[in-house]
């Protein structure tokens, strides 16, 4: 009772530094652009806020567990995707001061193709959150000894209220709270699990898999992930609005090169706890358990309850960012021309949409691997954003984009076809 009490309380604590009046979104540019007055240090809140979550953490030591140093894709694929972002695309993309990448992408190639790869880039964050919200769930579940609907459900709430409240203005917020919190997480997990085994644990490790390479689970398998990993990012609506929102050009590109320091330290720590797990015989049906199951086994109950709900608010955090990517591209692409009076209420509304169709996408995959969940999101969001973005970038006024529509169209499915 007492490590469940805790538990709650410091769930409540983190959750009760986003809810404070100078981070409310009180009109629509608030809750999609926060001003455009992000420091830095908040437009790495919003990237890694969002970025960092269920599958940095959850997923990378779930993934360890299976395949080993492979399970380190999604963060070392993330910290180079902000690379990119930081000294390749921001200083091309931050003058135009638009809102969504659709938007962008829009005035080449027109509103037919701003709408389609709104839609499969909105699909493609959807698949995202569904990750997020199985995370979480399993979180809840395993602390509270429940059904994983139940956990899945409370979390979608949860979501529900960082997202609603604040925005991307909340987002800075949470991440900057957040980029303490992982590392703390992170660090004191590969220091105990370190502290009990050392490097013997490779030599425990079960002999048919090699635990050493990123491509143990299968090399077209871990290149296509790795390539869609990096090209997802740099084509998600939520990650490139954080660039959107910043006060200065220079804050923009400091924030994505900080994002991409920060990152990939992450997947190690967590890659070396997933392996020391299976190395020490834990035997489970879903991976999503092993942080959680390590950490409720390997401090006082006291302490695990504090780093459990850190986790929990990391994943949170996560969801909420990317809630409100999805909530801006749907406002801003297909509702935005009804001219609303109150574009603050209709933008929450579909924020609350948002949130519970994908708890009900939850429910019918329930036991599905999260980084599964993230690969394939950050493939489906990549394909249809990525090269249109690239070519306006690099080509944008030297050619008719819309001759070649049909080109990308094809490109599309032919990626998608080769991903799946």
């Amino acid at each position: 009772m007492i490590q469940k009490s805790i538990f709650v309380i410091f769930t409540i604590i983190l959750s009760l530094q986003v809810f404070s009046s100078k981070h409310k979104a009180n009109n629509s540019n608030d809750f999609m652009l926060a001003g455009r007055n992000l420091s830095y240090f908040g437009v790495a809140g919003v990237i890694i806020g969002t970025l960092v979550g269920g599958a940095s953490t959850i997923g990378t030591v779930q993934m360890a567990y299976y395949y080993g140093i492979a399970g380190v894709i999604f963060t070392l694929g993330s910290g180079i995707a902000c690379f990119i972002l930081g000294l390749f695309f921001t200083n091309k993309l931050y003058d135009n001061k638009i809102t969504t990448v659709t938007e962008f992408i829009g005035n080449y190639f027109g509103d037919r193709f701003k709408k389609i790869s709104s839609f499969f880039s909105t699909l493609g964050i959807y698949i995202h959150i569904i990750a997020q919200i199985i995370a979480s769930g399993a979180i809840v579940s395993f602390f509270f000894n429940t059904n994983i609907v139940i956990g899945s459900f409370i979390s979608s709430l949860l979501i529900l209220t960082y997202s609603v409240y604040g925005g991307v203005k909340g987002s800075s917020v949470i991440g900057k709270i957040k980029i303490f919190v992982i590392y703390i997480v992170m660090t004191v997990s590969f220091v105990e699990a370190f502290r009990h085994s050392g490097l013997e644990i490779f030599d425990k490790l079960p002999k048919n898999i090699n635990w050493f390479s990123l491509f143990s689970y299968g090399k077209k398998k871990a290149i296509f992930d790795i390539v869609f990993m990096i090209i997802g990012v740099l084509s998600t609506q939520v990650y490139l609005q954080a660039i959107f929102s910043a006060k200065s050009k220079k804050d923009a590109i400091l924030g994505s090169l900080l994002s991409a320091v920060l990152i990939p330290p992450i997947g190690f720590l967590g890659v070396y706890v997933g392996m020391y797990v299976r190395a020490n015989g834990f035997a489970t049906q879903s991976g999503a358990e092993v942080l959680p199951y390590f950490i409720s086994t390997h401090f006082p109950s006291v302490f695990s309850s504090i780093i459990l709900s850190f986790i929990l608010f990391i994943i949170l955090g996560t969801a909420s960012g990317l809630v409100v990517g999805v909530t801006t591209n749907i406002f801003k692409d297909f509702l935005s021309k009804f001219n609303f009076k109150n574009e603050i209420n209709v933008i929450r509304l579909v924020n609350t949409i948002v949130v519970f169709t994908s708890f009900l996408i939850v429910l019918l995959g329930m036991q599905s691997k999260i980084l599964k969940w993230s690969y394939l999101s950050m493939g489906i969001r990549g394909s249809i954003i990525f090269l249109p973005l690239l070519s306006i970038l690099y080509f944008g006024h030297k050619i008719d984009f819309k001759k070649f529509e049909l080109l990308y169209y094809i490109l599309f499915i032919v990626i998608i076809y080769y991903m799946i």
